[in-house]
């Protein structure tokens, strides 16, 4: 399972937790039309697939992607 999110908190939360799932994905773009964001969640769920099924936090900025695991020590 996947979790996508704007709410920065929400990945604060999970790494509290101390879980392993769900993978969460939060969204950080300075441009948040559907056409954009579902192009971005395309590309970088594709090139991320094995991360996310193990357990990942995944930020996606503009330019930047970010990967952590999970859970978060």
């Amino acid at each position: 399972m996947v979790v996508v999110t704007q709410d920065i908190d929400f990945s604060t939360l999970l790494a509290l937790s101390g879980h392993s799932s769900p993978s969460l994905i939060t969204l950080r773009l300075s441009v948040s039309d559907p056409d954009t964001v579902t192009a971005k969640l395309q590309e970088v769920v594709s090139q991320l697939e094995e991360k996310l099924q193990e357990g990942s936090v995944v930020i996606i900025e503009d330019v930047t992607v970010r990967v952590r695991a999970l859970p978060i020590d």
